[in-house]
């Protein structure tokens, strides 16, 4: 049979092979250690094949031997013998790790499936095991030398006898023990069942072992296109901190953050604006129809202080959370004359940031909680960080729903439908000299006609389902884009809606899926006139 010596890629875009060096003994002698059935063995071989005992033809398995070595120990050579081949071959081991720790001194053997494979070791001119499991079989070893190790120094407990080497003259020591270890296969390790075939090498004189493969099994497998989801932009830390430099550029803190402390709220802010932008996001998009836009309301701001128990009834009472609430809506003249989006009865983003900070100020500074405003921002996050990290997690799962082999599949067959209905029922609140865009109304209307809502998906999480499938923005007061659906978020969108619609069970989200291509499919057989 033939020793893998070195691993080599075969050419791009195919398994990667393994080079062999020369043939050895073979194992015939083996095979009946192990519980073949004939029908099984014979199964998929040509007549050549069956006179061969090939462990490339034999699914045998790759089982790594490694030898570990004390922090004390250097030693030069390492080999091991294996009951593979009666222990008549060293296998030389190779170190691996840094000088002055624990290393490891590592090779690998091929052999059968299920095989119980019987060791020792040479550690320089000692017979060595490992103090794994060990059973009793005395074996004769001839002790090895290389350039590495030229002279052998024994223990004379383990020599047996010793002879001279009729070719080079040296003295040959030939050792013993009376026990081998016994390395089992680690558990729950794939056991391979597949052939393989051993075809010429990219080098001269070298050969490549190949899976065997049946027409059913390995047919040639297109390479996938890339999914309709990869042009979307996650989150991404720089994304983050451009998002929070924009907010704090707006935010109106003059008294509330002493100059001297605004790094230190910023470096407190800044690993936690990821479940913040998720928080804000889920907030400002309950009860929202295209008329109202996205924002938080006043009650709606109250409600979140009273669940967090920031809003105690005494430290800090409803009346004080309205009073911020108006404080924070406050935008100077010049400032609104370079917003592109301006809610005079809800909260966006940077002003609930600035809630956030009054509210924190009032409660934990003025109360004594904080020694100074950086710790007073610290113990707010803690406070609304629990509802943070579900609105975080309820968008991470949507997205490991949505990005998958069978969702893709589903998306690139209905991929006509979708750009027709977004055609359709986008592009009617577009500016003059705009791209194309779907509104939050657009998107709700759609969501009606369609039906979407006799599935169980609620009127009021249409709003939500709309801002989940949009990309994030580092901008959404100087900017509109926020706002703006191009196609590839309407398609995220309507993986929002299955989500939402199957009560953001993973599982159940393909299956919805299907449901709502369904309808949008009867949708498009109805009239393309763009609904009044």
């Amino acid at each position: 049979f033939l020793t893998p010596v070195e691993s080599s890629k075969i050419s791009q875009g195919t398994e990667a092979g393994v080079r062999f060096g020369g043939p050895q003994a073979g194992p015939e002698a083996l095979l009946g250690a192990v519980s073949f059935l004939q029908e099984e063995d014979l199964k998929g071989r040509d007549v050549l094949e069956m006179r061969s005992a090939c462990w490339a033809c034999e699914g045998w398995e790759r089982q790594e031997i490694v030898w570990l070595c004390d922090p004390k120990e250097s030693p030069k050579a390492v080999w091991a013998f294996t009951s593979l081949d009666a222990f008549r071959r060293p296998l030389r081991l190779y170190p691996e790790g840094a000088q002055g720790q624990w290393r490891s001194y590592k090779a690998a053997r091929m052999v059968p499936p299920g095989y119980r494979l019987k060791v020792l070791f040479q550690v320089d001119s000692t017979l060595r095991l490992l103090p794994e499991e060990r059973i009793s079989q005395p074996v004769e070893i001839t002790l090895r030398i290389c350039k590495d190790l030229p002279d052998l120094n024994p223990e004379e407990e383990q020599i047996v006898r010793t002879d001279i080497s009729p070719r080079s003259g040296r003295k040959i020591f030939v050792a013993s023990l009376p026990e081998v270890n016994v390395i089992r296969t680690q558990p729950g390790s794939p056991k391979t069942e597949a052939r393989g075939v051993v075809a010429d090498g990219p080098v001269d004189g070298s050969v490549v072992l190949l899976p065997r493969v049946t027409e059913t099994e390995f047919k040639a497998q297109v390479k996938r296109a890339p999914p309709f989801w990869s042009n979307f932009r996650h989150e991404t830390p720089a994304l983050r901190r451009e998002s929070l430099r924009m907010d704090w550029m707006r935010c109106r803190l003059g008294h509330v953050v002493p100059e001297a402390e605004i790094e230190d709220i910023k470096k407190a802010l800044e690993p936690h604006v990821g479940w913040l932008m998720c928080l804000y996001r889920r907030l400002s998009s309950m009860d929202v129809s295209g008329e109202t836009g996205f924002g938080i309301s006043q009650i709606q701001a109250g409600e979140l202080m009273m669940s967090t128990g920031i809003c105690d009834g005494s430290t800090t009472k409803v009346a004080d959370i309205d009073r911020f609430f108006i404080a924070a809506k406050v935008t100077p003249a010049e400032l609104k004359k370079t917003l592109a989006v301006v809610n005079d009865k809800t909260l966006v983003r940077y002003e609930f940031l600035e809630l956030l900070l009054r509210v924190a100020h009032h409660h934990f500074l003025k109360s004594g909680a904080a020694e100074n405003m950086a710790e007073a921002t610290v113990l707010i996050l803690k406070a609304f960080e629990p509802d943070g990290r579900r609105a975080e997690q309820e968008l991470h799962g949507f997205f490991r729903a949505l990005c998958t082999e069978a969702t893709d599949d589903l998306y690139k067959k209905h991929a006509d439908l979708l750009a027709m209905v977004y055609k359709r029922f986008g592009g009617s609140k577009t500016p003059p000299g705009k791209p194309k865009f779907m509104a939050l109304g657009e998107f709700q209307q759609l969501l009606e006609v369609a039906n979407i809502h006799g599935l169980g998906f609620q009127p009021r999480q249409s709003s939500l389902a709309f801002r989940m499938g949009m990309m994030c923005q580092s901008d959404e007061s100087g900017s509109s884009r926020f706002q703006e659906m191009t196609l590839l978020e309407f398609q995220m969108a309507i993986g929002s809606v299955a989500f939402l619609a199957a009560d953001c069970q993973e599982s159940e989200m393909l299956s919805m899926l299907k449901r709502i291509f369904k309808l949008l499919l009867a949708l498009g057989k109805g009239s393309k006139e763009r609904p009044k």
